[in-house]
């Protein structure tokens, strides 16, 4: 016979896991969830971002489609008002129909910028924009307006034939810092101040 102090003890086979163990799977369940959530954070500023220039293509559409019927573009803003934000454009969504938005178009009579933005057909019903909208168009010869950005682009000067100009303000995070973006008729290239800020 063995002697009581001599005998081994025997384990049962561990049921679980240890603390150890299940503190480093939740250690690496803490990282893969704080680089998933900065993935997921790009990615939707990333898509704000594109939705300024879905705008400013569907602008470009319905100035392009004026075009083809009437001869010119359409200016939907010579008070220079960010449509439809107002002023400053925020992280708030504002519906492409807004009543007050009125211009003084030099003829003596008001004009609703609301019928100047829906003949262009940017207008889609229950879609909002959290961007603002500058639309300048003009005859050959006609000066063009201040840009938005802080660079200035070079067109043709005097303009030699009809134009536009579409600028686009946002701060769809709501930093208080802006993106601009500027495109024209005379070519298809946006340019593009602070994108994703």
């Amino acid at each position: 016979m063995i002697p009581a102090w001599h005998r081994r003890v025997q384990r049962r086979p561990s049921a679980g896991f240890s603390l150890v163990e299940l503190m480093v799977v939740v250690l690496i369940t803490g990282v893969l969830a704080a680089i998933g959530v900065v993935l997921v954070t790009k990615h939707f500023a990333q898509a704000r971002a594109n939705q300024a220039l879905v705008g400013l293509q569907a602008i470009r559409l319905g100035e392009e489609s004026y075009r083809a019927h009437y001869g010119q573009y359409l200016d939907c803003s010579p008070d220079r008002l960010w449509y439809p934000t107002g002023d400053l454009p925020g992280k708030k969504r504002y519906e492409w129909r807004q009543a007050g938005f009125d211009q003084d178009d030099g003829s003596g009579t008001d004009t609703s910028v609301s019928e100047c933005w829906s003949a262009l057909g940017v207008m889609r019903q229950g879609e909002g924009t959290l961007f603002g909208y500058l639309v300048d168009a003009g005859r050959p010869g006609d000066p063009y307006p201040a840009y938005a950005t802080q660079t200035q682009l070079s067109y043709p000067t005097p303009a030699p034939d009809v134009w536009y100009i579409i600028h686009y303000k946002g701060d769809p995070d709501g930093n208080g810092k802006f993106s601009y973006g500027v495109t024209s008729s005379y070519n298809a290239d946006v340019y593009i101040e602070d994108e994703l800020e």
